[in-house]
């Protein structure tokens, strides 16, 4: 549409120039790119090669505009924001208390035990965590101290903020409960629990774990747990 308007507007012109007959019966002057021309001129071989230079500029520009109009308008992708860097829960604290039962019937109390942990959450299905607990035997002032390192493997990560799990590691505890003998003893422990959210920080713990000594010198103890634990 602007080519035809164009082309329209400079035929136009042309034919109204002094060398058609409507420009010799109006009898005007007017000066095309600096060059005046008379009604009634003589037509001449440079008037004839003017004229075709003004014609093909003319072209050149109309056309010029009308590639430029139908061109399509440049659509600008947008970039995806680039997404925020947020420190993983990794860290725990917490403290626990529960009973320790021993399997040797010969020990009459049952003794309590209370505790402290620190984890490190490599990811939702494994974690390091360090324990100390002491057990206190009934009606008595005897210790034992006991420090675990162990690993924590939840195989099927949390589910509806359940987080069952499995644990295993080594350690050392001091004193033994039953003779009263002061003396640091290498022990394991297996077990397992389950981890429940309270909130995005907050988590209850219960766990269950079989200690013994490594040369199973009939020292073992069943050890029940409640905790609650501190994510940051």
């Amino acid at each position: 549409m602007t080519s035809l308007v164009f082309t329209s507007i400079i035929s136009s012109t042309l034919n109204n120039s002094p060398s058609s007959p409507i420009g010799r019966g109006i009898g005007f002057r007017y000066r095309v790119l600096g060059v005046r021309v008379s009604p009634g001129a003589p037509k001449t071989k440079e008037g004839k090669e003017m004229k075709n230079v003004i014609t093909a500029v003319a072209l050149i520009l109309v056309s010029s505009v009308a590639s430029a109009a139908n061109l399509p308008e440049k659509k600008v992708t947008p970039t995806a924001p680039i997404p925020a860097v947020t420190a993983p829960e990794s860290w725990y604290v917490g403290v626990n208390a529960g009973g320790n039962v021993r399997s040797n019937q010969n020990v009459q109390n049952t003794p309590g035990t209370a505790g402290f942990v620190v984890g490190y959450k490599v990811n939702q299905h494994f974690a390091y965590e360090a324990t100390l607990d002491q057990a206190f035997k009934k009606n008595d002032t005897q210790e034992q101290t006991r420090g675990m390192i162990n690993g924590i493997v939840s195989p099927f990560g949390s589910v509806y903020g359940f987080t069952p799990y499995a644990l295993g590691g080594i350690g050392t505890q001091t004193n033994d409960i039953r003779d009263g003998r002061n003396a640091a003893k290498a022990v394991y422990n297996v077990g397992g629990g389950v981890k429940y959210a309270i909130s995005t920080n907050w988590e209850a713990d219960a766990r269950y774990r079989y200690v013994n000594t490594l040369n199973n010198t009939n020292r073992d103890a069943n050890i029940f747990t409640l905790g609650l634990n501190y994510k940051f």
